[in-house]
């Protein structure tokens, strides 16, 4: 019946494939035919009830049209094969109950499913000619494609023709899960909701994760065999892998076997996960500059704020002003940290070291940082442009170098992103001698130049600012 898909008749061919269905009644039909070894098909070639033709029945009333044509089917058979090397439960054979699944291999949609039998065979049968992906599943047991793949992107692929029955060359081998198990602790009292993390221990890559539980409890199964890091973390608390460790580098590997469940013990320290609660460090940056067009005299916003070791100057954690100034710098190590604040077109500035330790609420660090200064001008050799020339600015009361640039081929030079304060400015090329600004001649009696955050100093010649005329070596 073509609403309710009520068989209403069916007969057997006869040796020509001819057939007649009578004693039907008055109404509209769809009409199948099957056989065993061959792929079910509707009237005028449609693969599906949904899909097939309709065909009106009337009274007193012989039908020849419909045309049924069927198709052989494609089989996929194959041998289970499953690994287990837990002690309490060991397996290594045929295994009877796994779930077989034919993949359409471009769609991904599911054509046929079997389960294994008592020798851990299987035939996947009545599929269509295509393209396809073969996948075993059981529960307690690790996903496998055919070929030997544990995800979907890495399995085989198999073309199949009608009427064609591939026998698997290789056994599809299947391998109990292991399990990680134990509980996180900070600061030896349980942690609910951190995260618990497993990765390979030679790339690194990311295996499994969960949460843990109300009392820090987690468990991480569907794991496969091999070297392993486990690693806990939750926000407001320092990051630790098992035993302690502080780095990847640095934590214990863990060697996994097949059906083996690792479980956390105490003594000796076994996936033991006790985190120490973060340190923080926080502060407002405030912002400097003269510039006529842009002036600044507030809390900065935008402001790179690094905590770094004061020893080693090593990058500890780093954040950015908010639109008041304000930053906050967590997951820090009680201890001290050195504070550096950068910008572009500011100077950077640097604060500290100040101390941080959980949980112990230190004053806001205040940091300063002023809009950077520039120079610039034109370097002269016997009053002719001078290109190439090396422009240095000096800091005029100790000599160190604050910044330099080479003049382009007319001289032309501009020095950026310099402190605010008193400095002394020299040229220097080879075949000339050198000169500071303003025809002076020696450090010790250059003109000191005060620049301005945020101010551009630009050459002048009356009065002379900045005038840089080189005389040429005999």
């Amino acid at each position: 019946d073509a609403t309710t898909a009520k068989v209403l008749g069916s007969v057997v061919t006869d040796a020509t494939g001819h057939y007649r269905l009578g004693g039907l009644p008055t109404t509209t039909v769809k009409l199948r035919a099957t056989k065993a070894g061959w792929l079910m098909g509707f009237a005028n070639g449609q693969p599906t009830f949904a899909t097939a033709d309709l065909i009106a029945l009337m009274g007193h009333t012989t039908t020849t049209d419909p045309l049924l044509s069927l198709t052989r089917e494609a089989v996929i058979t194959g041998t289970v094969l499953a690994i287990n090397d837990d002690a309490s439960a060991p397996w290594d054979g045929p295994l009877a109950g796994v779930r077989v699944t034919a993949y359409d291999a471009v769609s991904g949609a599911v054509v046929r499913t079997v389960l294994t039998d008592g020798l851990g065979t299987f035939r996947l049968d009545l599929l269509p000619a295509g393209q396809y992906k073969v996948r075993a599943t059981m529960p307690g047991w690790l996903t496998t494609f055919a070929g030997g793949a544990s995800t979907w992107a890495a399995a085989e692929v198999l073309p199949l023709a009608a009427g064609q029955t591939l026998a698997l060359p290789t056994e599809l081998v299947i391998w109990a899960e292991a399990v990680i198990q134990g509980q996180v602790l900070g600061w030896m009292d349980p942690v609910p909701g951190a995260t618990v993390t497993v990765f390979d221990a030679v790339t690194g890559g990311v295996l499994r994760k969960v949460t843990a539980g109300a009392s820090g409890e987690f468990r991480i199964d569907g794991l496969r065999a091999g070297p392993v890091k486990v690693r806990a973390s939750m926000t407001g608390w320092l990051p630790v892998w098992a035993d302690g460790a502080k780095t990847f580098a640095t934590a214990t590997v863990y060697t996994l076997h097949a059906g083996q469940t690792l479980t956390q013990n105490w003594d000796p320290a076994t996936i033991y996960l006790d985190m120490t609660p973060e340190a923080v460090v926080t502060g407002s940056v405030m912002g400097f500059s003269n510039n006529p067009v842009t002036p600044w005299d507030d809390p900065l916003p935008g402001v790179t704020v690094t905590a770094l070791d004061p020893v080693t100057e090593h990058v500890l954690g780093s954040t950015t002003s908010d639109a008041f100034g304000n930053f906050r710098i967590g997951m820090l190590t009680e201890g001290q940290v050195l504070l550096r604040a950068t910008k572009a077109g500011w100077v950077t500035s640097f604060a500290g070291p100040v101390p941080v330790a959980p949980w112990v609420p230190y004053p806001p660090v205040a940091m300063t940082i002023y809009a950077a200064a520039s120079v610039e001008g034109q370097v002269l050799g016997q009053m002719d442009p001078l290109g190439g020339a090396t422009v240095t600015v000096l800091d005029a009361a100790t000599g160190k170098v604050l910044g330099s640039t080479v003049a382009d081929g007319d001289g032309y030079y501009r020095v950026t992103g310099l402190p605010p304060g008193d400095v002394k400015v020299r040229a220097t090329k080879t075949g000339w001698y050198p000169g500071f600004a303003n025809g002076r001649r020696t450090f010790a009696t250059a003109d000191v130049l005060t620049l301005v955050e945020g101010v551009t100093l630009t050459q002048q010649w009356d009065p002379m600012v900045l005038y840089l005329d080189l005389a040429p070596r005999s």
